[in-house]
């Protein structure tokens, strides 16, 4: 395995967890559950530090995975709507 593909294997995990934090945080604001909002939207600020937004975007121009756009894009939709409320 090439230094790389741990790197991008890394950022798509990142991804998939901060995804998953935000569904969670919205669960828990739509039941008003407010130690669940603030459990999941720590976990969802913590991923989401863990990217690199440079590295995953040499990685997405270099090697062609656009999957890793895709989810970076998602993310800062994520962090817009936060903003908002």
């Amino acid at each position: 395995m090439e230094k790389w593909q741990i790197y991008a294997e890394e950022a798509r995990t990142q991804i998939r967890f901060a995804k998953r934090s935000y569904s969670e945080f919205e669960r828990c604001r739509d039941a008003s559950d407010c130690e669940g909002v603030f459990y999941h939207l720590h976990h969802f600020i913590a991923h989401v530090a863990a990217i690199d937004g440079d590295t995953l975007r040499f990685l997405g121009e270099e090697y062609n995975l656009p999957e890793l756009h895709a989810g970076i894009l998602q993310i800062d939709q994520h962090l817009a709507s936060l903003e908002k409320q």
